[in-house]
C-alpha cells in the first residue's frame, strides 16, 4: 500500500535548506559558512605569518647586502693596505737598486702588479667618486714609476747611482702621492665598511624592532581572528549545550534571546540555531499535544513536520487510536447503561413474577394439602361404605331368602329401612363430600394449570361418580321409603318387593362396586397427590431460588447500570472529535488550509475503501 503523505510545506523547505546548506559547507563554496570562516582565519593568519617572513627575508635581504658591502669594503681596505705595503716594498727594493747599483728585481709591468691586478678585477665595479678620483690620480704616476723602473734596469750600474738624484727629486713626490693615495683608498674603504657597519646595526636593530612589532601585530589580529572565529563557533554551541542542558532537565520553554551579531544568516551555524529552534519548538507543540491529551481533548492537531517526523507520527497515532478507542468506549458505556437499565427492570418484573409464581406455588400447595386430606378422608369414607355395602348386600341376600316371611317381618323391615335409610344418608353425603372435594380438586387443577390437567379429569371422574353416588343413594333411598310404604300396605306387593329388591341387591352390588372402584381410585389420587406435593415442594424451592436470583439480578444490574453511568460521565469529560458521517475530519487549525482539506478528503476515501490507517493525517 502507497504511503500518502501530508506535512508542512515551510518546515520541508526549511530541511532542504538546512540540506542544501551542509552541502554547500561540506563542498566549501558558501560564504559565512564555518568551514569558509575557519580557512578564511587560517588564511589570514598565514597571511600576517608570510607577510613577517617576507618582511624578515627583506631584511635579510638588506643586512646581507649591508654585510656584503662591510665585507667587501674591509677585503678592499685590507687589499689596499696590502697594496700599499707591497709598493712600500717595491719602492723601497727600486730604492736599494739605485743606491747599490744592482739588478732591480720587482714587477715592472703595471698591469700585473698587486695594485694592476686590483684595478683590472674592481675598477668597473668601484662606485665610491673618492675612491674613483684617487685611482684617476694613481693611474698615471703608477705607470710612470713602473716605467722608470724599467728603465732603471736598462742601465748600468753608475748609471743607476746617477737615477737616483732623478728618482729623489722627480719620483719620490710621485712615489708619495702614489702611497698617500693607496692609503686615501684604504680609509676611504675603512670608512665605507664603518659606516656599512653602523648601517648595518641599525638595520639588525630596525629589521629586529620591525620583526618584534610586526610578530606581535601578528598574534594580536590571530588573537582577535582566533577570537572572534571561536565566537562565533562558541557563542552559537555554549547557547545550543545550556538550552540543551534545559531541554534534558524536562523544561518546555525556552528564551531564545541570542545575538546573530555579524553570523551569515546562511551560515550553517545560524542554521543550526534555527534547527535547534524548531527542535525546541517541535517539543513545545509536542508538549502542548500531550498536556491537551491528558486533558482529555482529542481534538489537538499534531503537525507532523517531515518524513522524518516518527515522534509525529506516533503522537498522531497515539491521539486518533484514542479518540477512536474513546469513541467506541461511550458508545458502549451508553449502550451498556441502556443494556443494564432494560435488564434492572426486566429483573424487577421477574422478581415481581417469581414471587406472585411463589404465593400461588404456596397457595396451590396447601389446596393440595387439603385435597389430600379430604381424599385421605373420602378413602376412609369410601372402605366404610364398601363395609356398610358389604353388610347390605349380605342383609339384602338374607332379605331376598326371607322375603317370603316379608310380611311377618314387615316391623323388622321398617327398622332395617331406617337403618338402610340412614346408611343412605350417609352415602349421600359421602357422595356429597366427594362431589366438593372432586369440584376443590379441578380447581385446583386449574391453578395449576399444564400441570394439573390429569388431575383435572380424575377430579372430573371423581365428581362424576359422586353425582351418580347422589343419585343411586337418592333413588334407594325412594326404593326404601317406598318398600317401607309397601310393607306397610301389605304383602301383596311382596313379590314385587322382592324383584324390587333383587333389583336393590344389584344396584347394591353396583353400588359396592362403584365404592371399591372409587377406594382404589382415592388410593391412587393420594399417590398422584403425594407426587404432586412432592412437585410442588420442587417448584416451591426453584421458586425461591429463583426469587433469590431475581433480586441479585436486579441488584447487579442496578450496580452495572451505575458503573455504567459513572463510565459514561468519565467518559464525556473527554473532548472527542466530532465527525461527520462520510467526511474527513478537519481540525480548526486547518479549517482555511485548502491543501491539507484535499489532502485529508484523498486520505479518508482510501481509508474507506482499504479500511487501513496511514496515520499520516487519515482521520
Amino acid at each position: 500500500m502507497g504511503e500518502i503523505k501530508l506535512f508542512n510545506k515551510s518546515k520541508d523547505e526549511n530541511m532542504e535548506n538546512v540540506e542544501n546548506a551542509e552541502l554547500e559547507s561540506k563542498n566549501g563554496t558558501k560564504r559565512g559558512t564555518t568551514k569558509y570562516q575557519i580557512l578564511k582565519g587560517y588564511l589570514m593568519i598565514t597571511s600576517i605569518t608570510v607577510l613577517v617572513v617576507v618582511v624578515l627575508f627583506a631584511f635579510q635581504a638588506l643586512i646581507y647586502g649591508k654585510y656584503k658591502i662591510v665585507s667587501g669594503s674591509y677585503t678592499a681596505e685590507n687589499v689596499s693596505r696590502d697594496m700599499v705595503s707591497a709598493h712600500y716594498d717595491w719602492i723601497l727594493k727600486l730604492t736599494n737598486s739605485l743606491h747599490t747599483g744592482e739588478q732591480f728585481k720587482g714587477n715592472l709591468d703595471p698591469n700585473t702588479c698587486s695594485f694592476g691586478t686590483w684595478l683590472s678585477q674592481n675598477e668597473s665595479s668601484i662606485t665610491d667618486s673618492e675612491i674613483a678620483t684617487r685611482i684617476k690620480q694613481i693611474k698615471n704616476v703608477h705607470s710612470e714609476i713602473h716605467a722608470f723602473a724599467g728603465d732603471v734596469n736598462q742601465l748600468d750600474e753608475a748609471q743607476r747611482a746617477a737615477k737616483y738624484d732623478e728618482f729623489i727629486t722627480n719620483y719620490e713626490p710621485k712615489v708619495n702621492s702614489l702611497i698617500e693615495n693607496l692609503s686615501g683608498i684604504a680609509n676611504r674603504y675603512t670608512a665605507i665598511a664603518q659606516k656599512a657597519a653602523n648601517d648595518l646595526s641599525a638595520l639588525l636593530m630596525v629589521s629586529i624592532i620591525c620583526i618584534i612589532i610586526l610578530t606581535i601585530i601578528a598574534i594580536i589580529v590571530s588573537a582577535y581572528l582566533a577570537n572572534k572565529t571561536s565566537t562565533k563557533i562558541s557563542a552559537p554551541m555554549t547557547s545550543i549545550a545550556a538550552w540543551s542542558r534545559e531541554l534534558s532537565e524536562g523544561a518546555d520553554t525556552l528564551d531564545f534571546n541570542f545575538d546573530y551579531g555579524d553570523i551569515d544568516q546562511n551560515s550553517e551555524i545560524a542554521i543550526m540555531i534555527d534547527s535547534f529552534k524548531q527542535l525546541a519548538n517541535s517539543i513545545q507543540e509536542n508538549v502542548r499535544v500531550v498536556k491537551r491529551v491528558a486533558d482529555g481533548d482529542m481534538t489537538v492537531f499534531v503537525d507532523i513536520r517531515s518524513s522524518k517526523d516518527t515522534l509525529g507520527k506516533n503522537l498522531y497515532r497515539m491521539v486518533q487510536s484514542n479518540d477512536v478507542l474513546f469513541s467506541e468506549i461511550l458508545k458502549v458505556a451508553h449502550k451498556v447503561a441502556e443494556g443494564s437499565t432494560y435488564i434492572a427492570n426486566v429483573s424487577h418484573e421477574l422478581a415481581d413474577s417469581a414471587h406472585v409464581q411463589a404465593q400461588t406455588v404456596n397457595e396451590l400447595s396447601s389446596a393440595i394439602n387439603d385435597a389430600a386430606d379430604l381424599i385421605s378422608k373420602s378413602s376412609a369414607h369410601m372402605a366404610e361404605a364398601s363395609s356398610i355395602s358389604d353388610i347390605i348386600k349380605t342383609n339384602a341376600q338374607r332379605s331376598n331368602e326371607k322375603m317370603n316371611v316379608l310380611a311377618e317381618s314387615v316391623e323388622e323391615m321398617k327398622i332395617a329401612s331406617q337403618k338402610v335409610s340412614q346408611v343412605i344418608k350417609t352415602i349421600d353425603d359421602i357422595a356429597f363430600q366427594t362431589g366438593i372435594l372432586a369440584l376443590n380438586a379441578s380447581v385446583e387443577a386449574a391453578r395449576a394449570g399444564e400441570a394439573g390437567k390429569g388431575f383435572a379429569v380424575v377430579a372430573n371422574e371423581v365428581r362424576e361418580l359422586a353425582l351418580k353416588s347422589t343419585a343411586a343413594a337418592d333413588e334407594s333411598k325412594a326404593l326404601i321409603e317406598n318398600t317401607i310404604n309397601k310393607a306397610v300396605v301389605g304383602s301383596e306387593v311382596s313379590v314385587e318387593a322382592l324383584d324390587m329388591f333383587k333389583t336393590i341387591v344389584e344396584e347394591i352390588n353396583n353400588i359396592t362396586s362403584i365404592i371399591q372402584e372409587e377406594s382404589t381410585s382415592s388410593a391412587t389420587q393420594l399417590d398422584c397427590i403425594e407426587g404432586i406435593r412432592s412437585n410442588i415442594s420442587g417448584i416451591m424451592r426453584e421458586t425461591s431460588n429463583n426469587v433469590d436470583i431475581s433480586k441479585n439480578s436486579a441488584n447487579s444490574s442496578k450496580e452495572m447500570q451505575k458503573n455504567a453511568d459513572r463510565l459514561r460521565v468519565e467518559m464525556e469529560k473527554f473532548n472527542l472529535r466530532q465527525r461527520q458521517p462520510g467526511k474527513a475530519y478537519i481540525p480548526p487549525e486547518k479549517a482555511n488550509d485548502r491543501e491539507f482539506i484535499k489532502m485529508a478528503e484523498e486520505n479518508y476515501k482510501h481509508t474507506q475503501e482499504t479500511g487501513q490507517f496511514n496515520y499520516d493525517y487519515d482521520n
